[in-house]
């Protein structure tokens, strides 16, 4: 069991233009039985233990914006109390003003982390995560309470923090489809179980382990469809419906003499077409073409061709 506390970064700065120069925090933890009142200062101090320290140089490396956070992780506590302080401690030994307490109650059947998470690119604009059910809960009892999962996301790089995707309410399943990533952007996710826990609130499992995941836009738009063709003036105009894929970028024009076996297909714009309509004006009269027209979306993915349509050039 895993607990994790984060509180205000202070203005270390300031505290040294005061003469206080803080060179760790101490964080310290009590345990008491469940249902017992807050802990006072006093009684914090007389049953606390000191369990781990952050150094001032150690904040100091991180961005101004981020609070401070600690890990701890209680052996056995299950259906105890524990309380945590923390307490600045100067280079001369002095210690500052404890901090507030914070409880937390260690739920004995909290579940186990999801295992074998694993993410791919399951469509277009679509990232699929699935995972498998834990098998029992952290105090070694089964089956693992489970009442849903919550999933996250961040950016390794600029994101120290996760972003829940699946929102408030637990999914009941073992899949989620991502829709708000972006291609070419490298992401982290995770899952974990919940349950719920003594006061009717929903208790998170530890994460499962962390994917890694660089969405690739490798799907190509679908084919254009109701092409048609007509010819006047020794002019063929094409037209189609216009393609629902959101990143469509343009259309290619390719263009066979019906004559020709097997056809070989000629691309007539060099660079891509925006448009749903286009004129072919580099024809012979009287001779029977046969047209096709492809979508491409930005990342350059070519779609099948459309259905044929034949003209003759009047």
């Amino acid at each position: 069991m895993t607990v994790h506390l984060a509180w205000t970064r202070p203005d270390l700065e300031s505290l040294r233009r005061q003469g206080f120069r803080v060179i760790r925090f101490d964080v310290y933890r009590a345990t008491s039985p469940v249902g017992r009142a807050e802990l006072g200062e006093a009684a914090f101090d007389d049953r606390a233990q000191r369990v781990g320290s952050i150094s001032a140089e150690a904040i100091d490396r991180r961005p101004a914006q981020e609070p401070v956070s600690f890990l701890d992780r209680p052996e056995r506590s299950f259906g105890r109390q524990l309380w945590y302080g923390v307490r600045m401690v100067s280079e001369s030994g002095k210690t500052g003003t404890l901090s507030n307490l914070v409880q937390v109650l260690m739920e004995a059947a909290v579940p186990e982390p999801p295992d074998a998470l694993e993410v791919s690119d399951q469509g277009q604009d679509r990232v699929l995560l699935q995972w498998l059910s834990p098998s029992r809960n952290i105090d070694g009892s089964s089956p693992a309470r489970v009442a849903g999962y919550g999933v996250y996301r961040r950016d390794p790089e600029t994101e120290p923090k996760w972003t829940s995707l699946s929102g408030p309410t637990p999914i009941p399943g073992r899949s989620f489809v991502d829709r708000t990533f972006q291609y070419g952007r490298k992401y982290e996710y995770t899952v974990r179980a919940v349950t719920p826990g003594r006061a009717g609130d929903a208790v998170e499992s530890g994460d499962a382990v962390a994917v890694e995941h660089l969405a690739k836009d490798s799907f190509p738009p679908s084919s254009p469809e109701g092409l048609t063709a007509g010819s006047a003036n020794r002019v063929v105009n094409l037209f189609w419906a216009s393609g629902s894929e959101t990143d469509l970028d343009g259309y290619y024009v390719y263009r066979s003499v019906a004559s020709e076996m097997p056809s070989q297909w000629i691309r007539r714009n060099e660079q891509l077409h925006p448009l749903t309509t286009f004129r072919d004006e580099r024809t012979v009269r009287g001779t029977v073409y046969r047209y096709r027209v492809t979508a491409v979306d930005r990342a350059g993915n070519e779609s099948p061709p459309s259905a044929e349509v034949v003209q003759e050039v009047n």
